[in-house]
This record gives C-alpha cells, sequence and structure tokens, in this order.
C-alpha cells in the first residue's frame, strides 16, 4: 500500500446504522418489499453509506471486503459486529483516481472469477442433462430398461467401523462430512484412525467403491459418492461401502444415478427417524430400484463424465489461481 494515503476511521466517513430486525412471521409472499440481511431474510446486517466525497461506494464496498474483524467482533455465544464496534476501525483512503483504479482491477479478477464458478455449473449440467439424455427418466423409465434392486448389482455391501478418530492414526478416516452433497468427496478436513487388522478389510475402500451415508439429517441422508483414488482409506460406521458388479453396473453411472434429484427424494420417503436422525439401513438400500442400461452403454456414459470432470479440475484449478492472485493484490492495495 501507498505509505502515503491518508486513512480514516469508518465514523468519521460513513453513517453506520442497524437497520429494524424483522421477525420472520412478518414475512409474506408477493410483499411490495423484498428483505436482506445476515441470512437473506432479517435485518441482522449492518448499512455503511460514504459521507464525504472522497470516497466512492464502489471502493468502500471493496475495502470493507479487505478489512480484518477479528479486533471488532464482540459476543462469544453469538457473535457480531455492533455500529460502536465498527466505527473506530481504519481504512486507507487514496484520491479517487486511486481508488476508481483498485475498484477496476479487483472487480476484473472478482468477475473473471464468477465466469469460471459459472463454468463450473454448466459442467454440472451437462453431466445431469447427460443422464437423462442417454437414459431417460429413471422413475418412468421411458426407454424401457431392465430394473435391478440395488443389492442385486452389488458384490458387497459394508457398514464402516465404530472406532473413533485418533491423534496420529495411520488410516485417513472418511465420515459423512466427507461426501458432499452433490455427490463428490472433500477431503481437506480428514481425521485418521488406528484399526485391528480383523476389522480392515471390511472398512478399507478401493478404487471404484461407492460410498453411501446411511445416517444423517433427513435432507443429507443417503448422500452418495465415488472413492475415486488410489489411497488406503477407512470409512466410518455412518457410511456404507457399496462393490458394483462391474459386468452389470459402472460405479460412475451408479452415483450419478444416486444424486438424481429424483433419487434423493426417493431416498427421503424410505429414511426413517428423525428430522436430524435420519436413517437408511443396508436392507433398505439395497432394495433402491436401479434402472440397468447395458454395461457398455453405462461405460460410454462413465467415460464422458470422466472427460467432464477432467474439465471441471482444470477450471477449478484456474479459479484457485485467480483467487489467489486476487487475494495477493487485496493485500498489496490494504497492508502495510
Amino acid at each position: 500500500m501507498n505509505p502515503g494515503w491518508e486513512k480514516k476511521r469508518l465514523g468519521e466517513v460513513c453513517e453506520i446504522y442497524q437497520p429494524k430486525t424483522i421477525s420472520t412471521k412478518d414475512l409474506v409472499e408477493g410483499g411490495e418489499y423484498d428483505v436482506f440481511g445476515a441470512n437473506g431474510i432479517n435485518g441482522n446486517a449492518m448499512v455503511v453509506h460514504p459521507i464525504l466525497e472522497g470516497l466512492s461506494k464502489s471502493y468502500l464496498r471493496i475495502v470493507l471486503q479487505a478489512v480484518d474483524y477479528t479486533g471488532v467482533i464482540t459476543g462469544a455465544a453469538q457473535p457480531q459486529i455492533t455500529r460502536i464496534s465498527l466505527s473506530p476501525v481504519v481504512i486507507p483512503l487514496p484520491s479517487l483516481e486511486n481508488q476508481n483504479q483498485i475498484v477496476s482491477e479487483l472487480d476484473k479478477l472478482n468477475e473473471l472469477i464468477e465466469i469460471k464458478r459459472n463454468q463450473l455449473k454448466d459442467l454440472d449440467t451437462l453431466a445431469q442433462s447427460l443422464f437423462y439424455e442417454t437414459f431417460g427418466e429413471p422413475f418412468m423409465n421411458s426407454k424401457g430398461w431392465s430394473i435391478i434392486n440395488f443389492g442385486d448389482l452389488a458384490s458387497s455391501i459394508n457398514y464402516g467401523t465404530s472406532l473413533p478418530a485418533v491423534d496420529g492414526g495411520y488410516y485417513p478416516y472418511i465420515r459423512m462430512n466427507n461426501l458432499t452433497d452433490n455427490g463428490y468427496l472433500d477431503l481437506s478436513n480428514l481425521k485418521y484412525i488406528d484399526i485391528p487388522e480383523s476389522e480392515l478389510d471390511k472398512c478399507l475402500v478401493r478404487k471404484g467403491d461407492i460410498l453411501f451415508n446411511r445416517t444423517n439429517s433427513r435432507e443429507k441422508v443417503g448422500k452418495s459418492a465415488l472413492f475415486d483414488r488410489a489411497d488406503k482409506m477407512v470409512i466410518a460406521g455412518y457410511i456404507i461401502r457399496v462393490r458394483a458388479k462391474t459386468d452389470m453396473l459402472d460405479p460412475v453411472f451408479a452415483v450419478r444415478y444416486l444424486n438424481l434429484p429424483e433419487l434423493k427424494e426417493h431416498l427421503r420417503k424410505i429414511c426413517r427417524g428423525a428430522v436430524n436422525q435420519a436413517n437408511i439401513n443396508s436392507k433398505e438400500m439395497a432394495s433402491i430400484p436401479f434402472i440397468v442400461p447395458p454395461i457398455n452403454l453405462q461405460n460410454q456414459f462413465a467415460s464422458k463424465i470422466e472427460a467432464i470432470e477432467a474439465q471441471k479440475k482444470r477450471v477449478e484449478a484456474s479459479i484457485a489461481d485467480l483467487e489467489t492472485l486476487l487475494a495477493s493484490r487485496m493485500d498489496y492495495w490494504f497492508n502495510d
């Protein structure tokens, strides 16, 4: 940052106020006014409005994203930022020319990132459209495929281990939060486990295994993902490991099928238990009806999906590079 830039407290250059909190019971469909807030539904948001002629709204938007709020947040049980705690926050105040330069540069980077994220959405839409185009609507079975229970397409079905994770464990431990809502593995927050040799075979996963989350909230129960790695990992007890009879069922096809909206709705209907602790046991999972197109058609579909996933990885790498560049430029402009 240019050391010659003036610095001002937000309270000196902005009007800061918090709108009235609106109860959810006061919200109506088709009302005259939209309501915006921290969660999009109430007034738990702060309005910061520039009152200084030499401060542009666009620059204020950018600089507020760069502020370190660590010392501004109050409250332990319910952390919050108040008008009083926000007012003393110091921001750099360059010339309007510099403000416009900063906004132009950082907005262009954010725009590129948004374009790339939309490309990811388009690729996901393409993959789902490809399923319907190739195999038709699954529950209507418009193409007249054979229908077989999931369990009859599996060579083995096993629960994971109930042993707890341990510090310094040998095996990476896949838990239900490592399966995403849209059918992928997220291994960014792995724990580890040690496990006796006698238990290892039933809960060790290998490439091509289908992972099914049997216990979760009603909305998330039945999350499914393909284990597509060569690493040796172990699954927790809330996950069922399914190994497909690969002469009848392609695992890529199976996971795409399990993640269709129609299948998720079916899973919500067959699960048991409370809203926050729904369950589908292995017997119920095995009874899920599967359309079974010819295996060569499933394999062709899987190859196209793998090509789409490879393209997504390239886009994700591009997003990561752009986000790194954005963070670097934010640091350049706003940190001493």
